[in-house]
């Protein structure tokens, strides 16, 4: 029994005494692609040997935080070595983002961990370089000796890759501040040349002298490459005018449209000129910048500029139509209100004289009623009606017609029946009234009133308000 438990106690004791002794791994590694561009992969040869007499497994894993930037992959998830023997295998390595890792040097540290022993931890350093694409590609703009932007002109784009592996996805473009025109390349195969044309056709305004002009290069849509060259422009105006007047029953129109087919901006000027008479029915398109009178007429300016390509079409346009339409509209409207509306026959009322009797507290008041007929024919059946207030007795020195009737104490009020008044006559009726002269100076005096039938329509109309002085 002692001698299975001292048995026992030795193997143990060997046990622990090969784990605290285990050796650790020698790592060692082989660049097989330690330089390349964003979107690609970089791969390491890596050998991992165990010195131990017994076998052991191991992994790899990044220390550090800021390292989970990248992502490394090998075949296996742990790397099992033989006692006394070693494994090697391919680690691909690459950044979590692959669009916006920085070009440059870059030292990536991964830990070889024992699974089988966990006091076993090896650090490992892998060197490695992200390319710039400027590094990657090289690309040589050809311009012709001339460059006329008024035509077509064809730019031609040399690429070479000095690359050592294939770069696919890549589109090739060439953009300006007057044009932006693109080519698929596809792929674009190790250490190769190609020759890419673009037929450019220029817009907008255009600068003379130095322009920049980008050659660009995109890899899955992505912008990866951008080399600014110049092209020298010179300057041009050509100007083209369409003029193309019209002219109607009371109507004008002159359409004046220019455009700049050059390259430069155009500054431009048109003159119209007008009397005063045209000017009060012209209307323009828009403002002139300036408008000057002299011998009769008025002079208007248009002073704009033109860029390349662009056109100014000005209409000026004179039309009396709608104000001789509106005009004769006025006049039949006139004519049918004065015929309606007419009135034949002229009624003034006027206080001739007024006469104060302090003794009595009187006042007489003598009026006058004048009535014309301002019509050539004969007007029958009229009626006149004059008011006074405040009398104390009834109307005398009558003259002129009589008065039909005449009712009322304190306010008088006289009626006339005239049974013709001929065409072109006057008649004047006068008469006076006694009032009480403590307030006869603070009544407003009454409008005579009159009425008669023409062309089976009754007419009606008032006096003036006649002035009455103390």
């Amino acid at each position: 029994m002692a001698t299975k438990k001292s048995v026992l106690i030795i193997f143990i004791l060997m046990l622990v005494f090969s784990v605290v002794n285990a050796q650790d791994p020698i790592v060692s590694h082989t660049a097989i692609k330690d330089k390349a561009i964003l979107g690609d992969k970089f791969i390491f040869s890596v050998t991992v040997e165990n010195p131990n007499s017994e076998d052991q497994s191991y992994r790899f894993f990044i220390p550090s935080y800021p390292m989970f930037e990248w992502v490394f992959e090998h075949d296996e998830n742990a790397i099992d070595v033989d006692a006394h023997s070693s494994k090697t295998f391919e680690l691909v390595m690459y950044p979590y983002d692959q669009t916006k890792k920085n070009p440059g040097n870059y030292g990536i540290t991964l830990n070889l961990t024992g699974i089988t022993d966990k006091t076993i931890s090896v650090p490992h350093l892998f060197n490695l370089e992200v390319l710039s694409f400027e590094k990657a590609l090289t690309t040589e703009l050809e311009l012709p000796d001339t460059i006329n932007p008024k035509r077509d002109t064809v730019f031609r784009v040399n690429i070479e890759s000095n690359y050592a592996s294939d770069i696919e996805d890549l589109k090739v473009a060439l953009k300006s501040d007057y044009f932006n025109q693109a080519e698929e390349i596809g792929t674009l195969t190790s250490n190769s040349k190609l020759e890419k044309e673009f037929l450019v056709q220029f817009d907008g305004i255009i600068t003379p002298g130095e322009n920049d002009i980008h050659v660009l290069i995109y890899k899955n849509n992505v912008l990866v490459y951008d080399k600014v060259d110049k092209i020298v422009l010179t300057s041009f105006t050509d100007i083209t005018e369409i003029s193309s007047p019209e002219s109607g029953f009371l109507y004008s129109k002159a359409n004046l449209e220019r455009t700049n087919n050059g390259n430069s901006i155009s500054y431009e000027t048109y003159s119209y000129r007008l009397n005063w008479f045209e000017r009060m029915f012209t209307q323009v398109s828009e403002d002139p910048t300036t408008v000057t009178k002299g011998n009769g007429y008025y002079t208007y300016e248009w002073d704009f500029s033109l860029k390349p390509t662009e056109s100014k079409t000005i209409n000026i346009k004179t039309d009396y139509r709608a104000s001789a339409l509106i005009a004769l509209i006025v006049l039949i409207i006139a004519g049918v209100l004065y015929w309606y509306l007419r009135k034949d026959i002229g009624l003034t009322k006027r206080i001739i004289s007024v006469q104060h009797h302090p003794k009595d507290s009187l006042t007489t008041v003598n009026v006058m009623l004048r009535l014309k007929n301002k019509s050539k024919t004969r007007i029958s059946n009229v009626k006149l009606t004059d008011v006074m207030s405040n009398v104390v007795d009834k109307p005398f020195n009558l003259t002129g017609h009589r008065p039909t009737k005449v009712t009322g104490d304190a306010a008088t009020r006289l009626l006339w029946d005239i049974p013709t008044l001929e065409g072109k006559s006057e008649m004047i009726i006068t008469y006076s009234v006694k009032c009480k002269s403590r307030i006869i100076g603070h009544i407003p005096m009454p409008k005579a009133d009159l009425m008669y039938v023409k062309d089976q329509r009754t007419r009606r109309l008032s006096s003036n308000r006649p002035k009455m002085f103390k």
